[in-house]
């Protein structure tokens, strides 16, 4: 009987090892994707934040090279000027939908459309009358640095809000990772405790068995006591 209670004993250790290296493995495969989110979360943010900067530069650039033009009249100037204005589409694009999952970026991007549609008309206004061979009209020429610094003003709030969002995620990112840690170290002792208490019980399985050496022996000396 008791060589039969280890052998199940043996069978329903190797049933639960296999079960709880499952459960685990799932956990740890679980956690590991969950890392993998908040990484990606993180590097998110900063793609934003590095669009948010572009988006600045272009709208600089395009200021340049008007102004550059204004004051020459040379048309090299024109050349940033004309190639920041194609590629503004494309970074106001970007940003907008790099925050298309959060609605209060997505309001002040509204708002960047307006302000920026509004300098885009006073830039091209100036540059209409310097090759007209107008003068610079300055009360223009201040609403468009008026509708520059709102531009700027909203990109800082924007920037600001995914500061914030950066750092709540970078702690929830580091989180994730001591949780990967902790659970790949218990993927790795589960199976290992599992392991020594089936080889425990195999000892006294193969201990009790009526082949083994102590099992023959014992029969041995119970004979020798019947004669």
């Amino acid at each position: 009987m008791t060589s039969k209670h280890t052998l199940w004993g043996i069978y329903i250790a190797m049933a639960v090892s296999i079960c709880m290296l499952a459960f685990v493995s799932w956990l740890a495969y679980d956690r590991i994707r969950e890392t993998g989110r908040r990484t990606e979360a993180v590097n998110h943010t900063y793609r934003v934040r590095l669009k948010n900067k572009d988006l600045l530069v272009t709208l600089v650039n395009i200021e340049t090279g008007q102004r550059g033009y204004l004051v020459t009249r040379i048309e090299d100037y024109l050349k940033p000027y004309a190639e920041s204005r194609n590629e503004l589409k494309a970074v106001h694009k970007a940003l907008r939908l790099l925050v298309r999952d959060n609605p209060a970026q997505i309001t002040r991007m509204d708002t960047l459309n307006v302000l920026i549609g509004k300098k885009l008309s006073v830039v091209e206004y100036g540059i209409a009358r310097a090759k007209s061979g107008l003068p610079v009209d300055t009360l223009k020429m201040q609403d468009g640095q008026i509708y520059m610094d709102e531009i700027r003003k909203v990109l800082r709030r924007l920037d600001s809000d995914e500061r914030k969002i950066l750092a709540m995620r970078a702690d929830l990112q580091k989180l994730a990772d001591r949780n990967s840690n902790y659970f790949l170290l218990l993927l790795t002792l589960v199976p290992l405790v599992f392991l020594l208490v089936f080889f425990r019980l195999l000892y006294l399985e193969l201990r009790a068995s009526p082949f083994s050496d102590h099992a023959g022996a014992k029969i041995n000396r119970t004979r020798t006591r019947q004669f």
